[in-house]
């Protein structure tokens, strides 16, 4: 297979998972894949955190129409992670410091982490789902931490028997989850000169841009970046309209959503379903009520969409409705 044939992942869901896995990594030197420089954000105090297991109770299950399912968490699978997300919180220039049991500053209940590779009927394919629901405690408080991919991932050099490059999928997890930690209870962002020339260097936004424009997602300065992806949203490239799709869920900024609903009512089915992940990611009313219309509306017996919202919205830690009762949120 040919280099001038790239095999696309198809996303159907999460963020944090950009949709570019080449079917040979010899055809990566066009398209730049992960792991990517991370943006360093403004000094911070140091803290602690502890990453707790938290896994009982009823498996996130794959869906049942789906064939042969192989499920890749290994027995290190959370300390794997646990290592990911405390290298990215150092590259952003984050003091973390590891610790066990519950005293931690930071306490990351991580209740759901599945990794599940389901097989297709083509043997140089298979169908990825990575899941991960966590709550993350902080001075008395708790937030959900929630991410979710779907995606077809095609066999890297399938004739020697590798398996598929999952890498790219679950770094962009551990950035986005790491991004939502720091907005939550930590702060940190990358201060507008870095942002102007990040946004600088991406320029006219060719599909070789689509990591930068990821990285203006995660420095946490919504009022350096979002102008720039609202401008980005109307460039005439699906891979870059995704990021900015995702990038605009994971600055987590509430006037982002009529952008994030045009992307979602006249893209196509990829970056609809990222527009509507990010539109889940904002926490707010509006938010909330689009929502509940996307709910009622002949969108929701698409299979994908149902899953997507059904994942986001199964837990009452996320029950805007209520939280917006008790507690006066716009």
């Amino acid at each position: 297979m040919g280099c001038n044939s790239p095999r696309l992942l198809r996303a159907a869901a999460f963020p944090a998972a950009i949709v570019l896995l080449l079917s040979q990594a010899a055809c990566n030197a066009h398209l730049p894949a992960w792991p990517a420089a991370s943006l360093p954000y403004e000094p911070t105090a140091s803290f602690t955190i502890a990453v707790l297991d938290d896994r009982g109770g009823t498996a996130w299950p794959p869906p049942a129409d789906r064939n042969h399912p192989v499920k890749l968490d290994a027995d290190d699978a959370l300390a794997d992670f646990t290592r990911r997300l405390l290298g990215e919180m150092q590259a952003r220039g984050m003091t973390p410091r590891y610790v066990a049991g519950h005293d931690a500053d930071l306490v990351l209940q991580v209740r759901t982490l599945h990794r599940h590779l389901l097989g297709t009927p083509r043997p140089t394919r298979a169908n990825l789902y990575t899941a991960l629901r966590a709550d993350l405690r902080h001075r008395g408080k708790t937030h959900t931490v929630v991410a979710y991919f779907q995606g077809l991932a095609w066999m890297v050099r399938p004739a020697e028997g590798d398996m598929p490059a999952v890498d790219i999928p679950l770094e962009a997890l551990v950035k986005e989850v790491a991004s939502d930690i720091n907005r939550a209870a930590i702060g940190a962002r990358a201060d507008e000169a870095q942002v102007e020339t990040l946004i600088a260097e991406i320029g006219t936004a060719e599909t070789e841009d689509y990591l930068r424009v990821l990285e203006l997602g995660y420095t946490n300065n919504p009022g350096a970046a979002v102008p720039a992806l609202v401008r980005l949203a109307d460039v005439e490239n699906q891979i870059i309209q995704m990021c900015v799709a995702i990038s605009l869920g994971n600055l987590g900024e509430d006037a982002s959503l009529p952008v994030l609903a045009r992307l979602h009512e006249t893209s196509g089915a990829r970056i609809r379903l990222m527009a509507l992940k990010s539109i889940l990611e904002l926490d707010s009313l509006q938010a909330r009520s689009y929502v509940r219309d996307v709910k009622a509306s002949h969108r929701y017996r698409s299979a994908d969409v149902r899953e997507l919202v059904d994942w986001y919205e199964r837990d009452d830690a996320r029950d805007w409705d209520q939280r917006a009762e008790g507690s006066g949120a716009k």
